[in-house]
């Protein structure tokens, strides 16, 4: 029966996002051609990427935060319904500072996207937005982020690691179920969000959640929130950084040797620390040898010119 409502809900947005033309289409600066609907012609001017037939992005494909048409600047602001849907060849996005809201099914069952960098202005994903993007990772949602709909991550194997923003209020049902390679969750929010039996069914049997030390007593007593598996919690001064658009990627993870830092930005610096808040190294060069770090969860924080990004990895 599940199955069933899935398939009909996700029909429904289906129809809804084909049915709709473009008003516009605009070229990046990269050479990719997005595709617009006008959401407002009064000021503030405003557009939404929309789904256009038989166009199938790939590669990397940057939402910039305006765009320019007849002479006018829209602001984007949102990712609207079934934009990327299905786009199989599509292995990275970075989403502009004014994107508001990512839309239902927006990024359905890109399976080869493995990077996704969310602005600092999206305050919901919506449901089913990254249902089956099997290559992900890593998703940090960033602290603008209130609400994570239903089925959201839904089916997303390969994620390992998920860090939510100190602003998530609800999390909808389904929205990481059979995210089966996840071993790592950490919410920064104080008061922990409303989620359901099924937000995180189906993920790894070892999965370790992580929370303010402040909040552990709420996440422990808090429906749902109490049958997980957790971690050493962080103070509110060391190991809770969310800050917004950064894109780094840490590999391998898990790690025996060297640990490997890939950073859109020019690194200013870089620090680890154990789950105990103690500083374990720093230093600025990008291939760091942890071959004798203790075995267990640490915290890399890579300092840029465009800002601050934490990652967890696992020392085995």
């Amino acid at each position: 029966m599940k199955k069933i409502i899935l398939f009909a809900a996700i029909c429904c947005f289906g129809l809804a996002f084909n049915a709709k033309a473009y008003d516009f289409s605009a070229m990046n600066d990269d050479g990719k051609t997005i595709y617009y609907n006008i959401t407002s012609v009064t000021a503030p001017m405003t557009v939404a990427v929309t789904y256009e037939s038989y166009v199938y992005y790939s590669g990397s494909v940057i939402i910039p935060s305006f765009v320019v048409y007849n002479g006018n600047a829209y602001s984007v602001t949102s990712i609207g319904a079934g934009a990327f849907s299905s786009c199989i060849d599509l292995t990275s996005v970075t989403i502009g500072n004014s994107v508001t809201s990512i839309g239902a099914g927006a990024f359905y069952e890109c399976g080869s996207l493995t990077s996704v960098t969310i602005g600092n202005s999206v305050m919901s994903i919506v449901d089913w937005a990254f249902y089956g993007c099997s290559g992900l990772t890593s998703v940090t949602i960033p602290n603008s982020v209130t609400s994570i709909g239903n089925y959201a991550f839904y089916n997303c194997s390969g994620l390992a690691s998920v860090t939510i923003g100190n602003s998530v209020s609800s999390i909808g049902n389904y929205a990481f179920h059979n995210c089966s390679d996840l071993t790592s969750v950490t919410s920064n929010a104080i008061t922990p969000s409303t989620v359901y039996d099924s937000t995180f069914s189906g993920i790894g049997a070892n999965a370790v959640f992580y929370v303010p030390c402040v909040s552990l007593g709420d996440y422990l007593a808090a429906q749902y929130w109490s049958e997980f598996n957790y971690g050493e919690c962080f103070t509110e001064n060391s190991l809770n950084d969310v800050d917004d658009v950064v894109e780094v990627s840490i590999y391998p993870n898990p790690i025996k040797n060297v640990l490997n830092i890939g950073c859109f930005g020019k690194v200013e610096s870089i620090e680890i620390f154990n789950l105990l808040g103690q500083k374990v190294y720093a230093g600025m060069t990008t291939t760091i040898d942890v071959s004798n770090f203790a075995k267990g969860n640490y915290v890399v924080k890579v300092y840029t010119d465009k800002g601050v990004m934490t990652k967890k990895f696992v020392v085995e």
